[in-house]
This record gives structure tokens, C-alpha cells and sequence, in this order.
């Protein structure tokens, strides 16, 4: 049986215009109003796992990071071969597989499943630059069982040079869930539908009537994401488990063809 969810939502006392937006669960529920401080009660101790339970966290979270400017994902964030590659894609499309796989060439994980994207200013060869910089939201990684390769879960030692806090990134692949096959398959995605799975794999409760304020932040971010870096489509195929050096510089050449 799966976890019960209440959402509901009402005019507020004072403005009619003005939308409370209240989720709950068994674990904690919140009141989220428009470009204000969302109001969040704990019932209990939320399980870790469990994205369900931890709905009205994870929005009041997403609410207040949209009003600083950041965008929370669900995505994967790692470097291999010198650039680091934000994935975006519903579970079960290869997100963890990518990152288990990269880990073995020598890859730096940030995340496999949630991150904070903010723009930071820098300083490169005296000229300043704006980076989009992915921050981990959780301190470990999970895979499930593939293939052969049994489920795994990695608590992150702070020591251990594999995974990074954060991480400046480089380009977005987007994956896909047609069935896996042979090699991976990579092509173009349109700026619509990227930006309508940067919206579904972020915050798209802020995009109905009574968030304006969230909706225009959100949208302002995910298109100024998508003129800064490149984006790719891609269907993980079973090289990225077998031949992971092979598959990952397809996948880097395909995005950075003259390199």
C-alpha cells in the first residue's frame, strides 16, 4: 500500500488571489503561500528512502531555494575525463547505472539523485565567469541491482576522494526510457522538452495558479541553464556496464565533437 498524501488548497484568509498550498503525510506536513516562509511541522522521524514521505520537506525546501535563486533536481551530477555532466531522467532510466559505471573509470560523484543548482561567480585567467554549480543534498549514494551487479549503498566519507560537495557543471544529458540496448543511443532534445523535464524533475507544483513568484524564478533559471550549457537525449545502452571508458567517450564526443 502505498504512502497517503493529502494536497489540498484554499484562498487565503486576507486575499483571495493569494493561494495556501498544504501538503501532508503521516510524517510532517506544510503550508506553502506564495513568496513567504512556508510553515513545516515534523509527526515523526522521515524514513530515508522514502521521496514519498518526504514530499512536504523536499517542497517547502524547493520553495525557499527558488525565492534565493537556486533550483533543487532530481538528478546525478559527476566529472569523468575532465567534465562534469548533470543527468536528468525518471527512475529506472540509468541514472545510477551512469554513476556506478563512471565510479569504476575514476569518475568524482557529487550525487546519483538530488542535488542544488546555483549560479556562482569566479574568477578564470583574470576575466569573471558565471558557473552553474550543482551542490549534493544527500551524504549517500544508492544502486540497484543490474545485470549481475548487486544493489549497492555508499555512505559518503567526507576523506574519500571519489565524491565532491559540489561541482561546477558542464553539460546536461537527458535520459530516456526506451528499452535498454546494445550501445547507447544519443541525439538532440528541443529547448521545450528540456525545459519540461527540468520543470518535472524539479518543482512542478509551483507552476499552478497562486505561485507566480516561484513559476517565473524557476523558468528564468531552467532557460538561463539551457543558453549556458549543452544538452543532449540519451537511452543508456549495456556498454555503459561493459565497456564503461568506451561508452562515456562516445557520449563526451557527442556532445563536444571538435574536442
Amino acid at each position: 500500500m502505498g504512502l497517503p498524501i493529502l494536497i489540498s488548497a484554499w484562498s487565503n484568509r486576507s486575499a483571495a488571489s493569494e493561494t495556501t498550498l498544504r501538503l501532508e503525510t503521516e510524517f510532517a506536513h506544510v503550508e506553502l503561500c506564495s513568496n513567504a516562509a512556508s510553515r513545516l511541522n515534523f509527526r515523526k522521524s522521515l524514513p530515508i528512502g522514502n521521496p514519498k514521505a518526504l514530499l512536504p520537506l523536499t517542497a517547502a525546501l524547493s520553495q525557499q531555494w527558488l525565492l534565493s535563486g537556486s533550483l533543487s533536481l532530481h538528478a546525478a551530477v559527476f566529472q569523468v575525463n575532465q567534465r562534469t555532466l548533470l543527468v536528468l531522467g525518471n527512475s529506472l532510466t540509468g541514472k545510477s547505472t551512469l554513476v556506478r559505471s563512471a565510479l569504476q573509470i575514476g569518475a568524482t560523484v557529487v550525487s546519483d539523485d538530488l542535488v542544488r543548482l546555483a549560479f556562482n561567480n569566479t574568477l578564470e585567467q583574470d576575466c569573471p565567469r558565471l558557473q552553474i554549480v550543482a551542490h549534493s543534498l544527500r551524504g549517500f549514494v544508492r544502486f540497484r541491482q543490474v545485470g549481475t551487479l548487486p544493489e549497492q549503498c555508499i555512505w559518503i566519507d567526507p576523506s574519500d576522494r571519489r565524491f565532491a560537495p559540489s561541482m561546477a557543471i558542464d553539460a546536461v544529458v537527458f535520459l530516456d526510457s526506451a528499452p535498454r540496448t546494445a550501445q547507447t543511443v544519443i541525439s538532440d532534445i528541443s529547448i521545450l522538452e528540456a525545459t519540461a523535464q527540468l520543470i518535472n524533475q524539479s518543482a512542478p507544483l509551483f507552476l499552478q495558479h497562486g505561485f507566480q513568484f516561484e513559476r517565473a524564478k524557476m523558468l528564468a533559471f531552467i532557460h538561463r541553464l539551457l543558453r549556458q550549457v549543452p544538452s543532449i537525449r540519451a537511452t543508456t545502452g549495456f556498454d555503459i556496464l561493459n565497456s564503461p571508458e568506451r561508452a562515456f567517450h562516445r557520449l563526451l564526443a557527442s556532445i563536444w565533437p571538435n574536442e
